[in-house]
Parts: C-alpha cells; sequence; structure tokens
C-alpha cells in the first residue's frame, strides 16, 4: 500500500537463551518480531504491495546448531480482493533433526479505508502442520549395558513417526503512515499434538499483542530528516508463559540499529538482543545477537 516496489527482507539471528521452566508445545520466536510480519500477525498481508521475507534463527549455537528454525512469506496487495493474500512457509528443527514441524499458512487480509493514511485489516489463516519424529539416533536408558557400552533396542525404532493436522488464527490491525498496533490468535482449533492414539495433547492458543511507532527527528536548520526512532513492543502469552518485548531502532539514512529487551512475565529481563542493519526502498537486511542477562 505504502509502495509499489518489490520489498525483499532477509534477516538471521543467532539466540542465547535462559532455560528456565517447563515449556510446553510451544510455538518458536524470532527476536526480529517486527520484521517477520506475517508469522507476528496475518493481518499484516497486503500491506505492501508485494514482499518477500526470509528468516533463519540459530537457537543455543553453542550446541552444534540443534535447535534451528526457518522461515520464509510471501505476500501482496490484491485491488480486486480489497485485501491481501499471504503466504507463510516455517520449519523448526530441534535436538538436530529428532523432532520436526513444518507448517504452512494460507492467508486472507481484508483491508478497510478508515482515512486517507490509516487502514485497519483483518485475516483469516488456514495452515496444515506436519509434525515428525525420529528417534533412531537416540540412547535410551534400557540400551545401556554393563560394561557402559549401548546396544539398540528394537523397540526404540517404533518411536518414529508423524502427524499432520489443519490449523486456524485470526489477526487484526491498524496500521498509518507513522504508528501500528495489532492482535493475533493462532491456534484456535487447538490442534492434538500427541502421537499416541489414546491421549490428546492439544497445542495451545498463542495471543499476540504488539504495536510501534516511528518519530522523525529533522534537523533544525535545514528542516530535513537526520534521525528516526522506532519504539515497539510485543507481548505474546501461550500455556501459561508470557513474555513482553519492548525496544528501540534507530535510523540514520539507510543504517539502522536497535535494542530489544525481553522480559518474562512476572519476572525480571531474561536477555538484551542487539540488531543491525541496512534497509532502502526495495531491500532490507538485518542481524540480531540475544544475549543472556
Amino acid at each position: 500500500m505504502k509502495t509499489a516496489l518489490l520489498r525483499l527482507m532477509f534477516f538471521t539471528g543467532c539466540c542465547i537463551l535462559p532455560g528456565t521452566g517447563i515449556l510446553q508445545a510451544q510455538d518458536p520466536y524470532f527476536s526480529q518480531q517486527q520484521d517477520g510480519m506475517l508469522y507476528l500477525n496475518p493481518a499484516f498481508a497486503g500491506t505492501s504491495v508485494e514482499r518477500i521475507s526470509l528468516a533463519y534463527r540459530n537457537h543455543y549455537p553453542g550446541l552444534g546448531s540443534s535447535y534451528v528454525t526457518y522461515n520464509a512469506s510471501f505476500d501482496g496487495y490484491l485491488e480486486m480482493l480489497q485485501g491481501g493474500l499471504g503466504v507463510n512457509l516455517m520449519h523448526d528443527r530441534q535436538l538436530g533433526g529428532v523432532l520436526n514441524v513444518t507448517s504452512l499458512d494460507a492467508i486472507y487480509a481484508y483491508h478497510l479505508q478508515v482515512g486517507p493514511e490509516f487502514i485497519v485489516s483483518g485475516a483469516i489463516q488456514a495452515s496444515f502442520s506436519y509434525k515428525s519424529l525420529t528417534t533412531d539416533g537416540l540412547h535410551f536408558t534400557d540400551g545401556v549395558m554393563s560394561d557402559g557400552s549401548y546396544e539398540m533396542q528394537e523397540p526404540d525404532n517404533m518411536l518414529s513417526g508423524g502427524k499432520g493436522y489443519p490449523d486456524f488464527g485470526v489477526g487484526f490491525l491498524g496500521i498509518s503512515r507513522f504508528a501500528w498496533a495489532g492482535i493475533a490468535v493462532h491456534h484456535l482449533n487447538r490442534p492434538n499434538m500427541s502421537f499416541s492414539r489414546v491421549k490428546r495433547l492439544p497445542l495451545p492458543w498463542k495471543f499476540t499483542a504488539h504495536g510501534g511507532i516511528v518519530i522523525p527527528i529533522y534537523e533544525q536548520r535545514f528542516g530535513k530528516e537526520a534521525v528516526r526512532l522506532n519504539p515497539n513492543a510485543v507481548i505474546i502469552y501461550q500455556s501459561g508463559q508470557s513474555q513482553f518485548n519492548y525496544g528501540l531502532d534507530v535510523w540514520t539514512g539507510p543504517l539502522f540499529t536497535g535494542l530489544t529487551l525481553r522480559q518474562n512475565i512476572p519476572l525480571s529481563v531474561s536477555a538484551a538482543v542487539l540488531t543491525a542493519g541496512y534497509s532502502n526502498d526495495v531491500f532490507r537486511l538485518a542481524y540480531s545477537y540475544d544475549f543472556n542477562v
């Protein structure tokens, strides 16, 4: 809507995060959440005429890339639909490939022009996910011999398997030239994540609220924009676990840098995220690193 140019955004992140608490069936998240727009909120679909986004996250890189997440998305605005269409593909690889989740999201967002520079967007998301478990490389206690050697037990191989399931979500967004705010709810149908035929493990709802503003600062003498400030915040709640991310990005021409703090509610700050990158009218490249506080 704001530009007719193809926007290509590529951002990478290496995350070092605390391992406190018990996390059950929670979604992966990216430090640069405002850049992974369709993953954050499907209502972002079509807010730019055409946009491609690629993301890579390496969680606990000291463990040899045992936890890696890939994300790719495309969206665009279609006048005949009065809104945007989007496709989001994600692959989450855990424990070096023992547990994998691949999901494909199809998104439609209806745009309502409320004012000359203000749009309200409401979106629906239909997804299909496939979860697989491979236990061939795992060692279990019943296979450890008295001399310390290991013998693979036949029943262990039978634990491997996979299952597919549909998933649905909704999102709402208000966006103007200098500000945006939105909410999203994922996993409305609470799909069953369990491989067992007798025990059900529903995927918990995920609630997201987010927003941000752009504050241009002009040179007093020439009246030109010298710096842009972008304070932003994201709140996520899922399965009893909450996090509050708030930060500030500073833009000087095509270059930008930022600092985001991640806080576990109601605990104290758990991580600081440093971001730096380059952006122009058609391309954006950013890198972030998480420091455990």
